[in-house]
């Protein structure tokens, strides 16, 4: 079974993985990281054999998500609260949540409004709508219902528009 689940097994566990970027940068630093991506495309052709891939929803798969590390990032905003408090759940047993979403809050949104005049129209749609999904400061770990007494959870909102939570095991 596990031959299935190339990231059972893995150190850490990229949610959402795209074309697999911070994957490969991961491997390029730190090559004797055990790294797998999720996502629902297929394998990014240039990502490097030793990455782990798995094809799949990542809220509906049969399958956990076993690693140490989970990362994800600007893909949470997309789900519903319902789908946040049962990826909390699937993710429980991760030891370290590390996070960056969009930060819901007048100053990304007022940045966004300097930057849409030379974004391509993609960009001005999603990063005004991304932002407006985003998260406020301190409501991401509530969302996905991670229990204060079993996790401790430091987040910082940055001026340049994130949300950066990171959460570890107590």
């Amino acid at each position: 079974m596990r031959a299935l689940m190339p990231w059972a097994e893995s150190d850490t566990l990229e949610l959402g993985a795209g074309e697999g970027r911070l994957l490969h940068y991961l491997h390029r630093r730190y090559p004797q990281m055990r790294l797998c991506g999720l996502d629902l495309v297929p394998r990014p052709q240039a990502l490097p054999d030793p990455i782990g891939w798995e094809q799949g929803n990542f809220l509906f798969s049969e399958n956990v998500p076993n690693a140490e590390v989970v990362v994800a990032s600007l893909i949470l905003h997309h789900l519903s609260d319902r789908e946040l408090a049962e990826l909390g759940r699937r993710l429980s047993s991760a030891r370290v949540l590390v996070i960056c979403e969009p930060w819901r809050h007048v100053l990304p949104l007022a940045q966004a409004s300097l930057v849409v005049p030379l974004a391509g129209a993609v960009t001005r749609h999603d990063m005004p709508v991304s932002i407006r999904a985003g998260f406020r400061a301190g409501e991401l770990a509530g969302l996905l219902a991670l229990d204060p007494a079993g996790w401790r959870v430091s987040e910082k909102c940055l001026w340049r528009g994130s949300v950066r939570m990171l959460a570890c095991r107590r």
